[in-house]
Order: structure tokens, then sequence, then C-alpha cells
């Protein structure tokens, strides 16, 4: 039985050609996309204007599961859903990047000391630590390296008369500044560091006159490479006992070397190892801190050598005391060894903050169950009255903060990394290993011992450590013969065969403790051998790891997504529809088809409407359709090529927003988003049955079709079963017009309010309407049929409005395809200006 349409389904339309416009409209292509990122700052919105932006700031795709139904790992969807954005005809956009507890990676700076002084007094050197530019997983497998450069200098002068600071006159060949570090080799064969407080040009000679308040003197040889040496902190005239005239000097830069697994290297050089230097490690910026720092996220950024400009340093400065001073010991003018960060036992997404799948990670949690001008009223108080004002989270961070301009420039938002299934993490599977009694040939590579080789340190191995489900491991040994009071380094190599006739993997450590990271399945060979001086040792006895094929987080087979799901978009839908400038566009899962579709769209109109309600017609009463009106579902997903080849399946956000963010570039935002070629679209993940369409219109779920020309878009509706506000358009228009609205009442807040007032308002809005009307905004032959703009309105309101100071103007519009006016109202009380919509 054929069912009955209650509308036609989408087939020939008649669009007329748009004129231009002599007065610019507010922008209303900008969006914001909500979700899952690689790198950047965290529930920042920060703007972008092209795919290789977004790239440079927040990186490539999230791996976050294994999808065992699937055979596949299940990755983030923001990426490629701002690719199609920008391939679909999208200019410009805010990304925010959305998370749980997220960490920082710290990574040691090799050779490099912070001077602390503890309780009792005892001064000792810590070891010195960078963090990753931004929080997450992401730099796991970086190397950090660094090196010394010097500068030749002399100790010309010493004035010990000042008791509280020491004064040197320095010839050098290159200027000095504050927080410049100075090295002098002072008595008894000790090395003083001095970070410099003032620095002035000598008056007769061309020296340099410095100050310092005190001196770090270091002496003895390290026990091991990279072990601080014995430290004491000399201030005043104590230093000047120790600096002597006519010592050498030298002036003392860091430079950073950060080397990627695929070989790419960054390098800052010059920097500072005082605070005060102007280019000090410890001052390099976070990218919350950089990105907070403007609204466009276009601040002071420094940028590593030979890197394309737009790309960050991928390390910056720890919280750092502002009188710590860093000591280089053992660094020499050659890059070191590079260093792995201490990721510690956490899992990878714990890291990432995205352990846990939930509404958490999507919502801020103290606005999750509020709605209406509650939301907007609540959100004020958590941003700028609260006794600790703070930035909003999740969706709810495109509100802005301070002077961030996102909410005045996006007009649509979407969060497609809101359709993941959960993902648990499975049974513990364990991992075996074995120590090897293996002939010295295959072992050694040669039959006879090395004599010079008896006389460095045996290694023998320890337990290894396996930790549940995680994709990495721990290798211990031990030293089993030590020689004397000198500590060895050790060789470690790894390879696929017993033989090590090709090594796969060879480093140089200090310590007798290394993790192993990103293995997969399989066996793995190591061996380990100290060395002294560059004196080789023994190899150790072969050790066998087998892994077991471990998955940190599996996709769950069950369907609580959809709880999770709706929560999001319901919370979404209510902060569109409380702010009034946004349009949500809302994705389902893949494995939906059209009756899960259609059972989806009415249970989160009976969610975002009347949650307490049995039944979706009720709950569509009084301004509940206004609500469903601020969304729009679309379906199916979209597969886009990828550069390597293959597709990938994504949802439809991004090839949405694109399209809406198109129309209202080229032809306006009062143009239905529809009946336009997809570019970029190489198939649809499911294909729906010609029935299937009827049934996913009747419930208002825009489908993507593939048609003659090409994969498009033939419908454009809302979530509102109003038939006057379930067009994109017409609420799109009605949104313009609110922008239009309050931009001319904060032009006029501070105008004596008068007759004068009056008509000047009503002239500009009737000289913009008529322009939009000219353009085909509105239905109607004639302009007095299609809108009318009233600035007598307070009549409606309350008598004596205008003895109050209220000045309130009505905008009646009839949009294209609507049925009957619909009405805007903006009220200018005093230093405030309303817009509203009234039925």
């Amino acid at each position: 039985m054929q069912a009955a349409a209650r509308r036609e389904l989408p087939g020939i339309r008649f669009e007329g050609q748009t004129r231009d416009l002599d007065e610019v409209l507010p922008r209303m292509d900008v969006a914001v996309f909500v979700g899952f990122a690689e790198t950047g700052p965290l529930h920042l919105p920060v703007a972008v204007e092209d795919a290789q932006q977004f790239q440079s700031i927040f990186g490539g795709n999230v791996r976050l599961a294994w999808d065992r139904l699937r055979g596949r790992w299940t990755y983030a969807h923001l990426a490629p859903a701002v690719n199609c954005f920008f391939a679909n005809g999208g200019d410009r956009c805010w990304v925010v990047r959305v998370a749980g507890e997220a960490s920082y990676n710290r990574h040691p700076l090799p050779g490099l000391f912070r001077v602390a002084e503890g309780a009792s007094g005892i001064v000792e050197g810590i070891r010195a630590y960078a963090r990753s530019r931004c929080k997450g997983s992401w730099s796991d497998r970086l190397r950090v390296s660094a090196r010394i450069r010097t500068q030749p200098a002399f100790v010309k002068e010493v004035n010990k008369l000042d008791p509280c600071q020491l004064v040197l006159a320095v010839a050098t060949s290159q200027r000095l500044g504050v927080g410049d570090m100075l090295r002098i080799v002072a008595r008894d064969r000790e090395t003083a560091y001095l970070p410099l407080l003032t620095t002035q040009t000598h008056p007769r000679d061309p020296l340099m006159v410095v100050t310092a308040d005190r001196a770090i003197l270091a002496y003895g040889e390290p026990a091991r490479p990279g072990e601080c040496p014995q430290l004491r902190v000399l201030g005043g005239q104590d230093v000047s006992h120790s600096v002597v005239e006519g010592a050498p000097a030298e002036v003392l830069s860091l430079d950073l070397r950060v080397t990627w697994p695929d070989g790419l290297t960054e390098t800052l050089c010059g920097l500072g190892l005082a605070a005060g230097h102007e280019r000090f490690w410890g001052d390099l910026p976070t990218d919350c801190e950089v990105y907070q720092r403007t609204a466009g996220g276009t601040g002071r950024v420094v940028f590593s050598e030979g890197l394309p400009e737009g790309r960050r340093f991928s390390l910056a400065g720890n919280d750092v005391d502002r009188r710590d001073v860093f000591i280089p010991w053992g660094l020499a003018g050659d890059f070191t060894e590079g260093t792995l960060a201490e990721t510690g036992p956490a899992s990878r997404l714990e890291r990432d903050g995205l352990a846990d799948f939930s509404e958490a990670l999507f919502l801020d949690r103290d606005l999750r169950a509020t709605s209406g001008w509650e939301l907007i009223e609540h959100a004020d108080f958590l941003r700028y009255r609260s006794v600790e004002p703070r930035r909003l989270t999740g969706i709810h961070a495109a509100l802005g903060w301070n002077d961030s301009p996102v909410i005045d420039e996006a007009t649509l938002i979407a969060v497609p990394d809101a359709v993941h299934r959960r993902w648990v993490r499975p049974a513990a599977k364990s991992s075996s290993w074995c120590v090897l009694e293996l002939p010295a040939r295959s072992a050694q590579g040669k039959l006879f011992r090395n004599c010079e080789a008896c006389a460095v340190p045996a290694v023998t191995w320890v337990d290894p450590e396996f930790p549940n489900n995680s994709s990495w491991f721990r290798l211990n040994w031990k030293v089993s013969n030590p020689q004397g009071d000198q500590e060895p380094t050790f060789r470690l190599e790894e390879s696929a065969t017993g033989d090590f006739s090709v090594p796969d993997s060879i480093l140089s450590i200090s310590e007798c403790s290394v993790g192993i990271f990103d293995r997969s399945r399989g066996e793995y060979y190591y061996r380990v051998r100290a060395e002294l001086d560059t004196r080789p040792g023994e190899w150790s006895k072969t050790l066998r790891v087998q892994l077991p094929e471990v998955r940190e987080y599996e996709v769950s087979e069950g369907g609580e997504e959809e709880q999770t799901l709706l929560s999001v978009h319901q919370a979404l839908l209510r902060m569109c529809e409380a702010q009034a400038g946004l349009f949500a566009v809302l994705s389902l899962p893949d494995t939906y088809r059209a009756a899960a579709a259609v059972l989806y769209a009415r249970r989160l109109a009976e969610q975002v409407l009347s949650p307490g309600r049995a039944t979706a017609e009720a709950a569509l009463e009084g301004a509940g359709a206004r609500v469903l009106s601020y969304g729009a579902i679309y379906h199916p997903w979209p597969s886009v090529a990828l550069p390597a080849g293959g597709c990938q399946d994504i949802p439809p956000d991004g090839v949405a927003l694109g399209l809406l963010a198109r129309r209202a570039l080229e032809r306006g935002a009062w143009v239905p988003p529809a009946n336009e070629i997809l570019p970029g679209i190489a198939a649809l993940s499911s294909a729906l049955a010609p029935d299937q369409l009827l049934i996913l219109q009747d419930a208002r779920v825009n489908v993507l079709r593939r048609e003659p020309k090409g994969l498009t878009i033939l419908s454009a509706d809302t979530l509102s079963p109003d038939r006057e506000l379930g067009s994109i358009h017409v609420r799109r228009l009605l949104t313009l017009l609110r922008r239009l609205a309050l931009r001319a009442g904060n032009e006029a807040v501070f105008e004596a309010n008068g007759q004068a007032l009056r008509s000047l308002v009503e002239h500009r809005f009737e000289n913009v309407l008529a322009q939009l009307f000219r353009r085909g905004a509105f239905a109607g032959a004639r302009q007095e049929d299609s809108f009318q703009v009233n600035t007598n309105a307070e009549d409606a309101l309350s008598e004596g409005s205008a003895g109050e100071g209220r000045l309130v103007v009505e905008l009646r519009v009839r949009p294209a395809q609507a049925l009957r006016m619909l009405t805007i109202r903006l009220i200018q009380s005093g230093s405030t200006v309303s817009v509203s919509e009234v039925s």
C-alpha cells in the first residue's frame, strides 16, 4: 500500500537572480565546530580560515578506539568536517577543541638543571622539564635535545664596594641584556654562573657594566652523565671573592630542538636561561596562552626556524618561579641525543581527556539543564559576575568570553563528534617474555671475547613491566659487577630477529630503564650493553618479548550512544534558541536507517520541548515549535576521498555547513540551502530506497541524495512542524533581521528619544528591507505586502512607554514561501537593546 504524502518531494524549482546590495549586511556564513582534535587549546574558540591553518593549530585525525565489528580504528570527525566545510564553500569558521581532564606531557631537557633551595637551606639542581605546548598524547614520540651556545667575554674589573650586588666590567663582542647568563671560571676550579640584573655601557671604555645579586657556584664532576654537580649559591660581597679580575668568561644561550618521528625537526635558538631575558625559555607560551591573548588567535607566537609560518614550536615553558635560574651542565656545542616525554602510567586517551565518552565532554557542567533566558543569565554570571569568573566549556564556549568576537560572527554550529559510540577497555591480555641463551656468534657477532670489554660492567635483565591494556611496556636491567665509581651509559638494540643482523632501533641512554611505545602484536628481541668512555662492554643475553593483540580501548557493542547524542543535541538546540543567533546542524550515527532516523527525530522533539509529556504533539504547543526551528538534521553520511587513496565515511555536518555558508556568501541567507552539487563527495555510506525518502521528508530529515547531475541535498527543513518556521532560509532570514536590528539599535542607543530618532530608525530599516525585497528575500508583489516598519509599537506593549525612555520598533516581514507575516520586535530602553520574535 502506497503512503500518502503530506508534502510533495522536491522536484523542479525556479530561483530568481539576486541583485547587489548597497549596504553591507552582517556575515551569515561563519560556523562553529566543536569536537575532538589532536592538538590546540581546550574549550577556547579559535578562528580558522582554511584547512592548512586548522591542521597547523589542531593537527590531523585523532585515533580513538578499535571497532571490532568493522575491523578498523574509529577516528574523530572534527578534522574531516572542517575540511569538508572549506571544500564546499566555507570561508571562515571557529573551532572549539573539547576534552575532559587532559594533561600536558613533560619533556626532560638534557643537561639543564633548575637551581632550587630546599627548606633546610641545601641548594640542589633539579632536572629541568618543558611542557608540550598543548595537552594530550600527541607529543609522546617527540624527541627533545639541547645544546649550549657560548660567546667569549673577559672580566676587566670587579667592584667590591657594594655589599649587596656584584658589579663587573665585561669586555664582549655582543651587547648584554637583563637575564643573560655569564659563566666564569672562578677560584679553586669552580664554575660561577651569574644571571644579570642590569646592564649598561661603560662610560670610558667599550665595555659593559653588569650587576648580579647572586652567583651559582658549581664544582666537582658529575658521577654520571646528566647528573647535576654540587652547588653553592653566593650573594653580594661573597661573590666577589670567587670572581677575580682577568678571568675568562662566556655568555651562554640555549638552543632547543624537537625531532618528530618522520624526521622533521624544529629548532629555537638563542633562548635565555634566567627570568627577565627577552627570550627566556620558560616564557615559551602554551596554546591556551597564545590564543587566549587575542580574540582571533593571532597573538605573539614564537615560530621555529625552518618551518612554514604559522606552525608553532612544540614545547612550552613550565610553571617556574621568576627567580628560578637554569644552569647547563654537560651541554656542549652539539645537540644531545633526543629524550622522550615522561608520560607516566596513564593511557593515551586518559591523557587526551577522552577516556570516558559522555555528554560531559560537550556540555558545560553548570549549564546542562538550563534553557531559555535563564541560560544566558547563568552563562553571564559564570563568565563575568561570579567570585571566580571562568570560560565556559564544550558547546557553550561558543558564547564567547571577554572580548572574543565568536558570538558576534558565528551563526552556524555543529558537533560532529557527538555521534560516536562509547568505548571501553577490553579484558586484560597478558604479555610473555623470556631471556634466551644464544650462541656467542649469533648474540655477539664474534667468536672471541674482547679483553677491553671485560673491564666494563656486565648487564643483566630485570623483569620487564607490562601495564594492563597499554600499548607500551618498560624494559629494566642492572649492572652486575660495577667497576669503580664511574657510572656507565647503555646502548639498547631492538630487532625483529634474534641475530640482530639489522637492528630496527638503537638507543643510547643513561638510565637502567626505558619505555617502549607503540608496538603492535608480535615478537621483539632486545639486547643491551654498558659503555664507559666509548669503551663497549659485552652484550647482555637476548630478551624476547611476545606481545598479544592489545587495544587500549574498543568501541562498545551496546546501543547506549543515543542517550548521549540526545543530551548533546537537546542542549545545543536550547542554547541556539536562548542566544537566538545560532543555527545548529545535527547528524545521526551512520548505523541509522530510515526508521531509526524518524524515531530519533521524534524523540529529540519530545525531549527538547517537554521531557515530561507523553507525546510530541502535546509538546509542540506554544513556543515549542520555535525551539526546533533552530536546528536541522542531515542524513546519511557522505564518503570523501582520502589523499592517500580510498574513502572515509564522515558525518554530514561539514558538508551541510559548507553549503549553508556558500549560499550565504553568494546569494544570501534567505535563499534555501539546497539543490547544489556537493564537491569532493565520492559516494554515500548507505543507499536509501525511494519509499524511504518520503518517510524521512515527513520526519523533517534532510536527505543527501544522488541525482543525475551529482550528489546533492534537495530539502532544507528545520525540525519545527510550524509551516512558517519549517524552512531553514526563513529561520536564517529572521536571524539576519535580528542582527540588523541589534546593529541599528546599538547605533541609536545614546540618541535622544523623540520623533526625529523614530523617523531616522524607520528610514534606515525601510531602506535595508527594500533592498532585501529587491533581492527576493520576501514574498509579495509589492513592498507594502512584504514588510512593514512600525516605530509606534510601544502602544502594543503598555501605555507611557515613550515616557519611560523606551523606543519600540516592530519589523513585520513575509519571508519567501511563508504564509503569514512574522514579527521581530526591537526594544531600546536606556543603554540596553533587546530583540525578540513575536509569534
